[in-house]
């Protein structure tokens, strides 16, 4: 009996030595797995901010290259059929060389002189922008860069904007425009499945987004002050703007209205000051992953050792067992050879 209490203890030791290996192990794969994804996000959302930021600066330099024509700005002092004309072929060419934007010029009074989209029915000659963000803040001499929401997700766009200068002036004389669209952006970047990206204004509206169920949407919670902000701001279009239900439950994680878990990471636009990019990774995505690699090397070798120790414990457990037998069946015949003699001793005696 106290044999069998030593193995059985022996047996026990092995096992509690073992399964902390094994479940550092297990942890420590988690871990390893958890900083694989934040450093990920952390590199997708930075990629993807200068992705925009080279996107936007580029289309930038190209309208400051524009205002800076002297045909431009000539035809917006002398307004004869030639000169606009000239500025017609130019933007044009601008057009062109942008990729299906649509570029024009502006004068003093906000009023749209020559288009490259002259020639169709939603011409934009002879409309006024006076009161169009981008305008106002050319017109006082300031380059600027606008995304407005449209009345759908399909009209999203980007408004960069010059003032043009005539020679020897210090007041613009008009502004350059350059239209723009942010779903040239949404089909550079692809990701894989279970991450997400989105682009948010200053009020918190997805304006961009990898998954485009997203977009018109208030990504965090939408309070009473952030539903008039958006209600009093015309630039922001119709909405819907409904909550997309995401809690943030710490730094780093977040929680969507049907209990799942995202991992995310926040960057600021520096182009537009209010603006973030957020790189979401779903935890159920990368759960899958992390068992996948677990039962790879993280797991096959303490596995194994742990297979080993209860392999070596079993095969002593049970030699241990069969000595014990084979003792306690010698010495039950010796015990029944004891006897015997015992009672033939006492059957000579008599």
């Amino acid at each position: 009996m106290r044999l069998r209490t030593i193995l059985i203890t022996l047996t026990l030791i092995a096992l509690c030595s073992t399964l902390p290996g094994v479940w550092f192990q297990y942890s420590s794969a988690r871990t390893i797995i958890t900083q694989e994804a934040d450093n990920r996000a952390a590199s997708q959302a930075l990629i993807i901010k200068d992705y925009l930021s080279s996107f936007l600066s580029g289309s930038s330099k190209a309208v400051e290259a524009m205002a800076a024509d002297r045909e431009i700005s000539r035809s917006l002092v002398n307004t004869d059929a030639d000169s606009i004309a000239a500025a017609n072929l130019l933007l044009d060419n601008f057009a062109r060389i942008f990729g299906g934007g649509i570029c024009f010029l502006a004068d003093r009074e906000g009023t749209i002189v020559a288009s490259s989209n002259r020639r169709e029915k939603t011409s934009y000659v002879g409309k006024s922008v006076k009161f169009r963000e981008y305008y106002r803040n050319a017109i006082k001499g300031q380059a600027w860069i606008h995304m407005p929401f449209g009345e759908t997700m399909a009209e999203r766009r980007i408004f960069y904007s010059s003032p043009i200068y005539e020679a020897g002036s210090v007041y613009p004389v008009g502004v350059a425009v350059i239209k723009g669209a942010i779903n040239l952006l949404e089909r550079k970047i692809t990701l894989p499945a279970g991450e997400t990206w989105v682009l948010t204004d200053r009020d918190g509206v997805v304006y961009a987004a990898s998954n485009k169920k997203l977009l018109y949407r208030v990504l965090w919670e939408k309070t009473p002050a952030l539903a008039r902000r958006i209600k009093d701001q015309p630039h922001l279009g119709q909405g819907p703007w409904g909550w997309l239900g995401m809690q943030p439950l710490s730094r780093r994680t977040c929680m969507d209205p049907e209990g799942k878990l995202f991992r995310y990471k926040k960057v600021f636009v520096e182009d537009s000051p209010g603006w973030e990019i957020i790189y979401l990774t779903d935890q159920g995505a990368l759960m899958n992953k992390f068992y996948r690699r677990l039962i790879g090397f993280h797991i096959i070798i303490p596995l194994t050792l742990l297979v080993l120790v209860w392999v070596v414990v079993i095969l002593m457990y049970r030699r241990g067992s069969s000595d014990l037998v084979r003792r306690r069946t010698a010495e039950s015949k010796l015990q029944k050879q004891n006897e015997y003699m015992q009672a033939l001793g006492d059957t000579t005696m008599d």
